[in-house]
């Protein structure tokens, strides 16, 4: 009877202390939710470029927390008409995440980017994207004739 009970003891006590871990858990993630909604990241897609060879794009987003805050970019490498949600990715995976000036760009082939952030603050930079061999070249000079909106 008495191990009976010492069992139940330590049952009780371990359920215990997995409620009050998931109960901190869930106070933790609905408190960082709250934050997160009070100034959400709106994105809008501001271009796209073309890789001479077609395999690949460049998509480029703006966003913003509203009034009070200025302009973000972010840039993906992506397949063709593939789109990517800057707010549910890994903040590595952009190949440019930078602030204040839309960046130029300019392919000089099919394997080499060149972006052009004249002006912004970069805050990321991914110089070689393994998966469509890419090298990615990145400049903050002021603009010539030669640059393309994206």
């Amino acid at each position: 009877m008495e191990e009976d009970m010492r069992a139940l003891r330590i049952i009780r006590n371990a359920l215990s202390v997995l409620g009050v871990v998931w109960l901190c858990v869930l106070i933790y993630k609905e408190t960082k939710s709250a934050m997160t909604f009070s100034f959400p990241w709106v994105w809008e897609e501001k271009g796209r470029a073309v890789s001479p060879s077609g395999e690949c794009e460049l998509v480029i987003y703006e966003g913003d927390r509203g009034a009070m805050s200025s302009s973000a970019y972010v840039s993906f490498l992506v397949k063709p008409g593939d789109k990517v949600d800057p707010n549910n990715c890994d903040y590595y995976e952009a190949v440019l995440s930078s602030s204040h000036v839309l960046p130029k760009v300019r392919w000089e082939d099919k394997n080499h980017l060149v972006i052009n952030t004249a002006g912004g603050y970069v805050t990321h930079e991914r110089p070689y994207s393994r998966e469509f061999k890419v090298a990615i070249e990145f400049q903050n000079e002021p603009l010539s004739s030669q640059w393309s909106e994206p």
